[in-house]
């Protein structure tokens, strides 16, 4: 769910504990995948 629909979802329905765990493994969610192929992009 992270990976397709944000941190929002994530936080939404696993809860805050889980949204931090998956964030110390430094894993980009949607919208930040969005921006790197868009700074991709423009190179």
């Amino acid at each position: 769910m992270y990976d397709f629909f944000g941190r929002e979802w994530v936080k939404a329905f696993n809860g805050e504990d889980f949204l931090n765990n998956i964030s110390k493994e430094r894993r980009l969610d949607a919208v930040q995948i969005a921006n790197y192929r868009k700074q991709l992009f423009n190179v």
